[in-house]
């Protein structure tokens, strides 16, 4: 109960963030897109694109789960992805 006059104070904290990292498995094969520091709780497109003579195939991190070349992660702390790239074979 408050009988008078009184002052409160809210207080913040930013919420952590943490590094993204998507590579290709080599660059001459194609690019991958999406790397970077995020806050905690969001999500984050990784996008992987193939070169000229080459296919993606998967997601390393997911084996067969993940066979989509663009896909989103949440951000619950410091994550690495690796798109497989291949030659495309006539």
């Amino acid at each position: 109960t408050v009988s008078g006059d009184a002052t409160f104070t809210a207080q913040f904290e930013a919420l952590p963030k943490y590094q993204i990292t998507a590579t290709a498995n080599n660059t001459a094969m194609g690019t991958v897109t999406g790397s970077g520091e995020f806050t905690v709780g969001k999500s984050t497109q990784l996008r992987a694109t193939p070169n000229a003579g080459y296919k993606f195939v998967r997601w390393a991190d997911s084996g067969a789960g993940w066979q989509n070349a663009s896909r989103y992660v949440l951000v619950d702390g410091t994550k690495s992805y690796t798109a497989i790239f291949e030659a495309v074979t006539p």
